[in-house]
Formats: structure tokens, C-alpha cells, sequence
């Protein structure tokens, strides 16, 4: 049995992290004035921005090693192999105090740095989910998970750069928030600058342009309940008309971090099943979800057919060639598409899924 274990910056609700039914969540910790907390399921947290903005400090901090080592030990006793996918470690000590707490406790525990962080980690936590549900065995996911987190990015924009210098997650002179100037920052494993953008339009065009056109999940997160993040949404719409896109509110974790006002989005790219990182077997069960696409061809050929016999009474002669035509066209360019593109590839991956070959 295959468990998955993450941290809280995830974001995930208590009913998410119930549906889900394989995952365990770490809590970080963070301190608002004199109390500390640790965060709990986004739907636990309780209305802690206004705190935020009147206590200090303000601070965040990894999970106790001893949470680590709670979790790690009870999936272990009851048999499971544990992947753990944490935050970025450029950006926080989780990494190596799960790694720490992997060792002490032994057994199969594999610890991925996921380079990212939020709603990035919630794309990737969900790909390791699924990989396990779809019954691939625990070394695949493990491949799979480390494949994936290199086509996950953030884009995002802040308000104000106080939070961002205070925990010491950036160091960029050149950012701004000097007049309408805001300042755009991408984050693959760190945090890169951008730009600085002039104006609110200019602004959303500068996080637009920071994602790729292949992206296939989208994730708009937003720091504070009041943060209007509706027009950029309906830029993304208009520009990724089949995406579903999805909106989260950050944690407090996060929210300390970034500063009421930040917002941005995270994405995951998609590549051809010929070229992804995926290994064989997996491949060959998207070649399968793909089969009939490769029939795309031989269905408008029918709907040719149909629609030239309903208009024969009109013009017999014509419409019986169209007919004819349409369906013997559908059926050359249906096969053309299996023997060079569909047999070519299913056979070198079945060669390589019955040789052990990766790709």
C-alpha cells in the first residue's frame, strides 16, 4: 500500500484531505504576536488575517521533526511505502527535517523537494494521488512525481515587498512597489523577479505572459478573502477557453510570507505522451485514453455521409458521391493516423514495458 505525505502549504480542505483517502498533512507552524499556531486544513484556520496586519512579529517555521516522525511511523507500522512531497527546500527547512525524520524511522520513505509550493504543491500532491489510484507501482510514482514537479511553476504579484524581504525570500533590488509600479516574480524551486509592471493592466498581462501556452490545470490563489482576482481570472478564460481554473484562498503560512493583496497562479504544462517522462506502462494507459482521438477522422467522415444522404432529395447524383466519399476519406486518413503515429509508438513502448526500458 502506497501512502503520500505533505505539508500544509498545500492548502488542501479538510474534506480534500478526506476524499483523498491515502494522504497525511504536516502542519507548519507560524506565529502572529505573541502566540504560536500550527496551520490546519484551510477550512480551520479561522479569520486570521486581520491579526496578521496588527500583531508582530509575524513568522513562519517548518513542522516539528517529531510530526514528521509521527506520521512516518504509524503508515510504516501498518506496512506502507510513504512518499512525502514537501515545499520547496530554497524556500524552507521542511525538506531536510523530513528527510531527517525518514531516516530515523526507516522503512520505505521517499522524499521528494517538489521546488514549489502552495497551489504548485497541490497540482503535484494530486498527480502523486491519482498515479496511486491508478494502480502504478510505488517507484512510478516516485518517477512520475519527480518528472512532474519540472512542469509546474507560479507566477505572482505582490503588494507590498516587506513581507517577502522579512522572511528572507528575496533579495532582487530590483523589485518595486514604488508608485502604480508592481513587481511580477515566478517561482520554479526559488523566487525569480520578472518585471515591474505599470498599472493594474499591465500588471495581469505581466502574470498572463509568465505562463505557458500548454498549460493544462490552473490554479488562481489569492492572499486575503478581499482580493479581487476576477478580471485576471477572466483574462485566463479567454485565453485558456478549455482549462478548467480553480481559486484558493492561501493559509496563514503563505499569507505571512507574501502580504495581504498578493495574488497569482499556478500551472502545470502538458507534454505529448511520445515525449513525456513518464515510463512505459504509464504511457501505454494514456496511449489507451488516447485511442480515440484516432478515430476523429473516420466520425467526420460519417457525419459527411449523413448529412449528404439528407439532402439527396435535392441533388441525388452529387450527394450520393459526397456520401460515398466522405465515408472512404474518414476511414484513408483514420488508418493513416494508426499505422504511422498509434502502431509505431504502441509497439516500442510494449517493447520497452516487456524489456524494462524506461521511455
Amino acid at each position: 500500500m502506497i501512502a503520500i505525505v505533505t505539508d500544509s502549504s498545500v492548502g488542501y480542505s479538510t474534506a480534500e484531505i478526506a476524499s483523498r483517502g491515502i494522504l497525511s498533512v504536516v502542519p507548519l507552524n507560524y506565529q502572529l504576536g505573541k502566540n504560536f499556531y500550527e496551520e490546519n486544513a484551510s477550512d480551520r484556520n479561522g479569520n486570521f488575517m486581520p491579526v496578521m496586519a496588527h500583531e508582530s512579529p509575524c513568522k513562519t517555521a517548518q513542522p516539528a521533526l517529531s510530526n514528521f516522525i509521527r506520521a512516518f511511523s504509524s503508515l510504516t507500522e501498518r506496512g506502507c511505502d510513504v512518499l512525502c512531497i514537501v515545499l520547496s527546500s530554497a524556500l524552507s527547512g521542511t525538506y531536510s527535517s523530513a528527510c531527517f525524520a525518514a531516516d530515523q524511522v526507516g522503512g520505505n520513505i521517499r522524499v521528494v523537494d517538489s521546488e514549489t509550493i502552495g497551489a504548485g504543491m497541490h497540482l503535484l500532491v494530486d498527480e502523486a494521488v491519482n498515479m496511486v489510484k491508478c494502480g502504478l507501482s510505488f517507484e512510478e510514482v516516485v518517477k512520475h512525481v519527480e518528472g512532474i514537479k519540472k512542469k509546474i511553476g507560479i507566477a505572482f504579484t505582490v503588494e507590498s515587498l516587506d513581507r517577502l524581504i522579512a522572511g528572507g525570500r528575496l533579495n532582487n533590488p530590483k523589485a518595486k512597489t514604488t508608485l502604480n509600479l508592481r513587481p511580477v516574480f515566478s517561482l520554479k524551486g526559488k523566487i525569480y523577479f520578472r518585471e515591474n509592471a505599470r498599472g493594474s493592466r499591465e500588471r495581469l498581462e505581466a502574470l498572463l505572459s509568465a505562463v505557458p501556452e500548454n498549460a493544462r490545470r490552473l490554479i488562481v490563489c489569492r492572499c486575503g478573502e478581499g482580493t479581487d482576482v476576477s478580471e485576471f481570472t477572466r483574462l485566463l478564460h479567454g485565453r485558456y477557453p478549455a482549462v478548467n481554473i480553480h481559486q484558493r484562498v492561501v493559509g496563514p503560512v503563505l499569507s505571512i510570507n507574501v502580504g495581504e493583496g498578493a495574488f497569482g497562479v499556478a500551472y502545470v504544462v502538458v507534454d505529448g505522451i511520445r515525449r513525456s517522462p513518464d515510463g512505459c506502462k504509464l504511457k501505454l494507459r494514456k496511449l489507451e485514453n488516447a485511442d480515440i482521438f484516432f478515430d476523429v477522422p473516420l466520425y467526420v467522415g460519417l457525419f459527411g455521409t449523413v448529412s449528404a444522404f439528407l439532402v439527396m432529395t435535392f441533388s441525388p447524383q452529387s450527394s450520393r458521391l459526397i456520401a460515398y466519399s466522405s465515408t472512404l476519406i474518414g476511414i484513408i486518413f483514420s488508418l493513416i493516423l494508426r499505422v504511422t503515429m498509434l502502431y509505431p509508438l504502441r509497439r516500442r513502448l510494449l517493447r520497452g514495458n516487456e524489456t524494462g526500458e524506461e521511455k
